[in-house]
């Protein structure tokens, strides 16, 4: 039986969340990614979403930003199963920790999306 979101975010480990986060964040060597990701960020072009997923911003994206953001998605996903799997969670509460973690660590002058869902520059 799964626990609820409630229970299990009071039972995760710091360490946990960080090993996690960390590991969401680098996605192991691929270091490009990552680079990527930066500099997507810095454009303004995306933003951590609530729900753990990056968000595309821009109102025109091109091919490679969908497929880009598609990726990662795929990739924190797979991963939130894993950390999800591990402590008898559910991929919900895990990836909404994992936003509430990335939303607040998130660098000044980057979008981030609020808890009503609209983008704004993190602070």
């Amino acid at each position: 039986m799964k626990r609820t979101a409630g229970g299990f975010l009071s039972r995760l480990g710091t360490a946990m969340v960080t090993s996690a986060l960390l590991a969401i964040s680098l996605f192991g060597a691929d270091g490009a990614l990552a680079q990527s990701l930066d500099n997507y960020r810095a454009a303004g072009q995306v933003g951590e979403r609530t729900d753990g997923y990056v968000g595309i911003i821009s109102a025109n994206p091109d091919e490679q930003l969908r497929d880009f953001v598609g990726n990662l998605n795929e990739k924190r996903k797979q991963r939130y199963q894993a950390i999800a799997r591990e402590n008898d969670a559910s991929l919900e509460a895990v990836a909404s920790r994992a936003g509430q973690k990335l939303t607040q660590s998130a660098r000044p002058g980057t979008y981030v999306q609020n808890p009503s869902g609209a983008w704004v520059r993190k602070k």
